[in-house]
């Protein structure tokens, strides 16, 4: 091809904010409908892209759409070759009215009519190669969805223009001037060929635990032997699999059992084991306290976690499920919630779970 692709994206908060959003708020998925209860409408205005090169014949847009994927999304990209326009005897700077808090969302829209190039209804993925101009800048338009929140990321937009036609033989090329279908049927097998040559480029990211998708979590989870991934979520599944070397190195330790609990509860957990009470016994304090909280199994081990870090149930049945699967075979493993109350001959800890007050005469 006569030069490499090059490309703008949306996919920080600061992207969105230098344009203009209405009825729409950002957060880590994107740009979202602020009230999916009603069926208002959302709106951005980009900021204005620049390519350096007057009557530039820009390539393709696309964007990720998290949650219903068949919501409505109408988008109209605009260009010109200067950013300076007079209308009604005043005279406007493209970017400086994008920014401007002076006009309304409507306003502004009313005085970039005359640089609409191509408006498009329901596709996330278009050809803009008959769009032409120094400068882009795009309206997205969102409308909500009943009870499911839709949210819009990634806008990348591409440049400058290519076409598979260039490969074939210039009386092919002369003979779809007119309509255009043969550029927009090799399009999709172009687009398709794009998207698979920039997952090629970017083949590392798969790899890396802070840069993957999801689904490819789950598969890097495959390859450590991490069979219950599907319980961890998705932050805390990451921290887990940047650590998974040296987790695999201590398996089945005391340590390794106390690193995998940190990272699912956000608190070091306290692990007893049969061994470390050899030393009370023989004493009355091992027959009335400790053989009936923790046993005489020698192949059991006691994990006692706040009750503050595993809040739920099911969180407590997915903390064992997890260790169970850490845990070698024989072991037993019994895991205490440690509540903040005092019981006499329980799991009560001075400054663990329980504190002494301070006197106060009644």
């Amino acid at each position: 091809m006569k030069s490499r692709l090059s490309y703008f994206i949306f996919n920080k908060r600061l992207d969105y904010e230098r344009g203009h959003l209405e009825n729409l708020r950002y957060d880590e998925r994107g740009i979202t409908v602020d009230d999916v209860y009603t069926d208002e409408r959302g709106r951005f205005l980009s900021r204005v892209l620049d390519s350096y090169q007057t009557d530039m014949s820009w390539h393709r847009l696309c964007f990720d759409v998290n949650g219903n994927a068949a919501g409505v999304y109408k988008l109209t990209v605009y260009a010109a070759n200067a950013l300076q326009f007079e209308r009604d005897g005043r005279f406007y700077r493209i970017d400086e009215l994008v920014r401007s808090s002076e006009y309304s969302f409507d306003e502004k829209i009313d005085l970039l009519e005359p640089y609409i190039q191509k408006q498009i209804v329901g596709l996330q993925d278009v050809l803009l190669h008959e769009v032409a101009g120094r400068y882009l800048w795009i309206v997205l338009e969102m409308y909500s969805q009943g009870n499911e929140e839709t949210s819009i990321s990634n806008i990348t937009i591409y440049l400058p223009s290519r076409s598979w036609l260039e490969y074939l033989p210039a009386i092919y090329q002369r003979a779809d001037l007119e309509g255009g279908f043969l550029d927009r049927y090799l399009g999709i097998f172009q687009t398709l060929y794009e998207d698979l040559n920039l997952k090629n480029r970017n083949v590392a990211d798969f790899f890396d635990a802070d840069c993957s998708g999801r689904e490819f979590l789950q598969w890097l989870s495959e390859w450590l032997d991490i069979s219950d991934s599907y319980l961890w979520p998705e932050d805390k599944l990451r921290r887990l699999l940047s650590r998974s070397v040296e987790l695999y190195l201590e398996r089945g330790t005391k340590k390794s059992f106390e690193d995998i609990v940190e990272i699912y509860t956000g608190a070091k957990p306290y692990i007893v084991e049969s061994f470390q009470l050899e030393k009370f016994k023989g004493r009355e304090e091992y027959e009335t306290t400790l053989l009936p909280m923790y046993g005489d199994n020698p192949l059991c081990f006691t994990v006692l976690v706040k009750e503050e870090c595993v809040k739920t149930v099911q969180e407590i049945n997915i903390l064992i499920k997890i260790i169970e699967e850490m845990k070698p075979v024989q072991m037993e493993l019994k895991l205490v919630v440690l509540k903040p109350y005092i019981f006499l001959s329980q799991y009560s800890f001075l400054g663990i779970n329980s504190v002494l007050g301070q006197y106060r005469d009644m």
